[in-house]
């Protein structure tokens, strides 16, 4: 199990150390996924704003830890929905504000290391042939034969609790590979640790989000694992409640709430592999404990 207090004492140190109070510096808690994009983001933003974003990127579980015991957070991203009915439970987030932001895909990945006479068991899909959806899923099942069989390790997040890991947990299961590929999995603490592990040649194979290995020159796609396999991956942007509690800093949080929202933040997301959707979404006045 992953130790969230070791992640919340730093970072609670840090951020609720800070000295700017003021309300021009927004809090964001963001999925690790999302750092790149998000950092693009913020520098579009600060060029035409006085508000400041602080981001805090982590896992999305993580991250609900540390809202949970109190770090200060006016912005919260999840790379699911689970972990922002969590925060509701715990009365810190406000449920009327939750968006749907952006999509994402999860994808076999390769290693740059991994030799070519090894790869010749493989099926890449042709996205140009019309049915590739079906090739697809009929690829995903041979190639995680093909590393099953060849007892080649995978990268992947921790399927546990993490988002990532959670999805790719859905994935081999749909396929009924996930106990018999329990061994030669790699557990890391997100989805920018998966990524790093298998840029450094750790193993010869990752499941990762689209996004992270679209934008990696240090790793392949071998193909995109199909949606039907696992929940739909999408990303939910939510405010705090103190956020919202709070009318001095409401103004402000709306500012960068509504940037990311827009047509200029959901370009650079495109760009960087995700997809849009709809971001209204029925609100549930109660959530389950």
């Amino acid at each position: 199990m992953i130790s969230f207090h070791r992640y919340f004492l730093f970072f609670f140190i840090i951020m609720n150390g800070t000295s700017q109070t003021n309300a021009d510096v927004i809090f964001v808690h963001a999925a690790s996924s999302l750092s790149s994009s998000l950092e693009e983001i913020r520098e579009k933003f600060e060029k035409t704003k006085s508000n400041n974003i602080i981001f805090n990127f982590a896992s999305s579980s993580v991250l609900a830890k540390q809202i949970e015991y109190g770090l200060k957070s006016d912005l919260y991203i999840s790379a699911n929905k689970k972990w922002i009915d969590y925060l509701i439970t715990k009365n810190k987030l406000d449920p009327l504000t939750i968006k749907k932001l952006i999509a994402n895909q999860l994808v076999l990945a390769r290693s740059l290391y991994v030799k070519e006479q090894d790869l010749k068991h493989f099926s890449v899909v042709e996205h140009n042939n019309s049915n590739h959806s079906i090739l697809e899923e009929r690829n995903f099942v041979k190639n995680m034969d093909v590393i099953k069989k060849l007892q080649q390790l995978i990268i992947v997040a921790d399927t546990a609790h993490v988002p990532l890991g959670e999805y790719t947990k859905q994935a081999l299961s749909k396929i009924g590979l996930f106990s018999e590929l329990k061994a030669q999995l790699i557990p890391t603490s997100n989805a920018r640790s998966a990524l790093a592990f298998i840029e450094q040649g750790q193993a010869s194979f990752a499941i990762l989000y689209r996004s992270d290995a679209k934008n990696s020159n240090k790793t392949k796609i071998v193909q995109i694992i199909p949606q039907t396999y696992h929940e739909p991956i999408i990303y939910y942007l939510v405010k705090s409640r103190k956020a919202v509690d709070q009318v001095k800093t409401s103004l402000d949080v709306d500012e960068v709430y509504n940037f990311l929202l827009s047509d200029d933040a959901q370009s650079i997301f495109q760009k960087q592999g995700f997809s849009m959707l709809n971001r209204d979404i029925p609100h549930n006045k109660e959530v389950k404990k």
